[in-house]
């Protein structure tokens, strides 16, 4: 029952995908030019501490899972933990096991982990941004109390 259960879910994550969103999936397993890291784990280890830097480097992997080209609307056709176990399957294994798994498999937990990862890229950046104008708020409002403290000294002088 469970087994038919996964089919299903796996079915309904892989259906229409086409041979070219299959590719830029499978692209996921394979190696970043220079480093020894797959695409899929750049993706899963982003930037976290807030740095304008850190939010190009985001927007950069966000504009890499959203060029597969999956619409956030197909994890909404399976109930919320069917998605989420296939979604943190992906999370779980390494992308050398993720290679070796049959096909429609490796398709639907590839699928699943795009699209939550586009959903927590897009946070990720909103938080960053959040922190970045927080911070810039913070220090302008300093400055602006210093520069009156500084005049209020002046005109006591």
């Amino acid at each position: 029952m469970r087994r038919q259960a996964d089919e299903l879910v796996y079915d309904v994550l892989t259906q229409g995908l086409g041979d070219g969103r299959r590719a830029r999936l499978d692209a996921l397993l394979t190696r970043r030019g220079d480093r020894g890291a797959t695409w899929l784990s750049w993706l899963r280890n982003p930037p976290l501490s807030p740095a304008p830097r850190n939010v190009m480097r985001l927007l950069e992997r966000l504009d890499h899972v959203r060029a597969i080209g999956l619409v956030p609307a197909r994890a909404a056709t399976i109930p919320a933990t069917a998605f989420d176990r296939v979604a943190d399957e992906a999370v779980r294994i390494t992308s050398q096991h993720l290679a070796e798994l049959p096909s429609r498999r490796r398709h639907a937990v590839l699928a699943a982990a795009a699209l939550r990862l586009c959903k927590s890229l897009a946070d990720a950046v909103l938080t960053m941004m959040d922190k970045l104008l927080g911070s810039m708020m913070r220090r302008a409002e300093n400055r602006t109390r210093d520069k009156a403290l500084g005049t209020i000294r002046a005109l006591q002088a």
